[in-house]
């Protein structure tokens, strides 16, 4: 039995355009198109999953999360499997991607005669606060299939569009929702845009976006809020006022979908002016979308940090986590830092500053040897 480890890890995600045009069952109604860019922090990876086989015909499951102190979670049988759809539950996002992977069968015969000889340990960590806004879950979950795929063939071949629908049956499984543009952002490395066909013939595709790496890592920089959110509450009611086909919602969605264009050419011309107005624009529809996207102290932090960037936008859904700013000069960072350090408002007192890198890899699949 081969007890080394099987890794994979992935870069983080920024949003940049058309986010909510990729969330079903949105993307199932208008042809979704959004730009986002893969990025390490701190110069690594910041989210991992690897597994290995053991000799007990059992799975085990543990979270080393910075933020998480669980402990090692058993699944002994079927039973064990049954409250994957509460994602407040510790393991719930394990759960659904042992049903989602297809490596368990929660309507098959006994888990024990699934796991035939063997049984599994899987470990996960992410160095990113919960409710970062930058595509965690989905890219977490990304990792771990890729991982169960491999111990269950060690053979195959990650196909990056099986392993992005897969993803986003997974997520539907959890019950969070959620799109497609966390897995392609977190998976595929370097600058894209992703769109996907509506209709019958549903498919996730990207394309590179040639762009100035060195300058994007010179200017794009995050700011953490110090406030968390899960993204299914907002998500609820973005759905609910578009099914409710409220203009005001339909129209954003429309300007997210084409507005991505525009936000390619800024970075294709490298125009970083370009760039941050797109970026604004961007916040500006994500806050007609859901109404209580930005938290008071956000508004306050935009209004000091302004004169130093060419744009903002909170990553992901909004409502909390990381801030993405475009930096005039790499000399205005060091203001930001300069501002928050030395306010007199608590809340924005507790924002910290993080540099980020484009990663240009994306997902990487190893074998480690077993230490243990």
């Amino acid at each position: 039995m081969n007890l080394n480890w099987t890794v994979a890890s992935c870069p983080a995600r920024i949003d940049l355009f058309g986010g909510w045009t990729d969330t079903p069952p949105i993307c199932y109604s208008i042809e979704g198109a959004v730009v986002n860019a893969a990025i390490t922090i701190n110069e690594k990876h910041p989210i991992t999953a690897k597994g290995r086989r053991i000799p007990q015909k059992v799975i085990k499951l543990i979270e080393e999360d910075k933020s998480s102190q669980n402990p090692a979670q058993f699944i002994r049988s079927l039973k064990d499997l049954e409250n994957y759809r509460d994602p407040s539950l510790p393991g719930a996002l394990f759960k659904a991607c042992l049903i989602g992977s297809g490596f368990v069968n929660p309507s098959g015969p006994l888990l024990e005669l699934q796991l035939q000889s063997t049984g599994i340990e899987i470990r996960t960590c992410s160095e990113l606060p919960h409710g970062s806004g930058l595509g965690t879950s989905s890219i977490l979950a990304s990792c771990i299939i890729a991982v169960l795929w491999k111990l269950k063939n060690s053979k195959i071949t990650i196909e990056n569009e099986k392993l992005f629908h897969t993803v986003l049956k997974t997520e539907e499984l959890l019950t969070t929702g959620g799109g497609w543009q966390d897995q392609v952002g977190g998976v595929v490395g370097g600058v894209k845009i992703g769109r996907c066909s509506n209709g019958s013939s549903f498919r996730i595709t990207y394309e590179k976006i040639d762009s100035n790496i060195s300058l994007l890592n010179e200017n794009l920089k995050l700011i953490y809020t110090g406030k968390t959110r899960l993204a299914k509450n907002l998500l609820e009611t973005v759905l609910q006022n578009w099914q409710n086909g409220e203009p005001e919602v339909t129209s954003a969605l429309e300007e997210l979908r084409l507005g991505s264009v525009e936000c390619v050419r800024a970075l294709q011309t490298e125009d970083m002016t370009l760039l941050g107005q797109c970026l604004s624009r961007y916040w500006y529809l994500k806050k007609i979308l859901a109404k209580d996207a930005e938290p008071p102290h956000v508004s306050r932090l935009l209004n000091l940090i302004q004169p130093h960037t060419y744009g903002a936008c909170l990553a992901g859904a909004g409502g909390g986590g990381f801030l993405i700013i475009l930096v005039k000069r790499a000399k205005d960072f060091e203001k930001i830092r300069s501002i928050i350090n030395n306010s007199q408002d608590p809340e924005i007192r507790q924002c910290s500053l993080y540099d980020l890198k484009i990663d240009t890899c994306g997902l990487k699949v190893t074998s480690e040897n077993n230490s243990e």
